[in-house]
Formats: structure tokens, C-alpha cells, sequence
């Protein structure tokens, strides 16, 4: 009867035992799901930019240039900040302070010289500024597609610049001599410029944003004065920005 006894008990310790393990579940956390809010959505932004644009000095509202211009290639950069409202705006502001080059090619007339083949396009007008954008800014309410790793952004705004120096520059390729002519005072050292660019915010991981922008900008004042100020002539910028930006 003991022995009986004894075995229903162990039966039914071993069932109970049994039901309970297979109604009980352990939750893991999942390791690979990451929670963090992505930097495409902060409020706000701290880095540093850079520019590979063309720039020239044109007379879109007519008036009378100094000499004919063509594009020449020109680069810039800084340091930027940027603020949206809160983490849900897609509004926001932003300001910078860079270095920029501007300035512009001068077209002459071939010296007919069959020793200086490129003398049409050797001569530069080179502008070194410091610059502080301040920008209104603007990015879409969703990313774009379902990779969630990228969003549309834009900036406009104005450019306060301050011109430290303005050359004519000859360029000498064949001994690297080239002619320096200090002309800064026949330009305005305080130029305010309209700022417009766009393109896309990109998530890099480990709180990095790349922004990469098409940008354009166009001066609001006449770039000449002193010996030149009876000329018109804007500053104009066009080009692509690259930004690396941390939260």
C-alpha cells in the first residue's frame, strides 16, 4: 500500500511540475532593437561644413562690368549650428561662421604670344571673407522611403561677409611666379548675400548626420567701389555642401 502510495505521489509531483514549466514563459530582451530616437530627428545639431562651388561676379540687373567674367572654382567652410523648435518641428534656425573664397575669372584678349598659349584665361579676381550665414531651416515630416535613414532638408536665409582681402592674380603655370595685384580697395569689404540650398540629411551611426545640399547664393549689393564704382556687379556662388553634424 506504501509503495502505491508512493508512486501516485511521484506521478503527480512530476505532472505538476511538468504543466507548470510549459506554462511558464521567460520574455529575453531582444539585444538587436535599438530605441535611441535617430539623429534625422533631434533638435538640434553641432559640426562643421564644407563647399566645392563656382563663383563669379555678375551683372544680372544690368549695368556696366569692369571686365568680362567666366566661373572659376572656389572653396569654403566652417563651423555650424543648428536649431529646430523641438525634436517634432520641422522648422528650425542656423548659424555658421566660415571662410569662404569668391571672386571671379577675367576674359583678355590673346597677346598673340605663341609662347603663352592660355593667356585669355589666366587672370583671377580672388576674394578671401569671413562669413556668418544665419539661416532659416526647413526638413520633411517623414524620411525618405522605408529605409528611415534618410530625410529632404532645406536652409534660406542671409550671409553677412566680410572681404579681408581682394587680389588680381596672373597665373604663371610655367614657373609658378605668379603676379599679385592688392585691388581689396576697389571692392566693398561688407557684402550681405542671399543664401539658398537643399538636398538630403543622411543617418551615419554613432550620432552622426551627413547633410549634402545643392547651394546657390547671390549678392544683395554692389561688390565694386572707389575706382571701380561707377560698375555694377554681384557676387554669385553656386555648388554642392557637405556637412558632417553630431547631437
Amino acid at each position: 500500500m506504501k509503495k502505491i502510495f508512493f508512486i501516485y505521489t511521484f506521478i503527480f509531483i512530476f505532472c505538476n511540475h511538468y504543466l507548470l514549466a510549459q506554462d511558464t514563459k521567460f520574455t529575453f530582451p531582444d539585444t538587436t532593437k535599438n530605441n535611441s530616437k535617430s539623429i534625422l530627428f533631434q533638435k538640434q545639431y553641432w559640426g562643421f561644413s564644407f563647399n566645392s562651388s563656382w563663383t563669379s561676379i555678375g551683372n544680372l540687373f544690368g549695368g556696366k562690368q569692369v571686365e568680362p567674367f567666366f566661373f572659376k572654382p572656389s572653396v569654403g567652410g566652417g563651423f555650424a549650428y543648428k536649431k529646430y523648435i523641438n525634436d517634432a518641428t520641422n522648422i528650425g534656425f542656423g548659424i555658421s561662421l566660415n571662410y569662404q573664397q569668391r571672386g571671379a575669372g577675367i576674359y583678355y584678349p590673346d597677346d598673340n604670344d605663341m609662347s603663352n598659349i592660355d593667356s585669355t584665361t589666366r587672370w583671377r579676381f580672388r576674394f578671401h571673407t569671413f562669413e556668418l550665414p544665419i539661416n532659416l531651416l526647413l526638413r520633411s515630416k517623414k524620411c525618405v522611403g522605408k529605409s528611415e535613414s534618410v530625410r529632404w532638408s532645406a536652409e534660406i536665409g542671409l550671409i553677412p561677409s566680410y572681404t579681408h582681402l581682394a587680389r588680381r592674380v596672373y597665373i604663371s603655370a610655367e614657373d609658378g611666379f605668379h603676379t599679385l595685384i592688392n585691388e581689396t580697395n576697389n571692392f566693398q569689404q561688407f557684402n550681405v548675400l542671399g543664401n539658398l540650398s537643399a538636398g538630403i540629411d543622411i543617418d551615419a551611426g554613432e550620432k552622426t548626420m551627413f547633410q549634402v545640399h545643392f547651394q546657390t547664393q547671390l549678392g544683395l549689393n554692389n561688390a565694386y567701389r572707389n575706382d571701380f564704382s561707377q560698375f555694377q556687379g554681384r557676387h554669385i556662388l553656386f555648388g554642392v555642401k557637405i556637412s558632417a553634424l553630431f547631437y
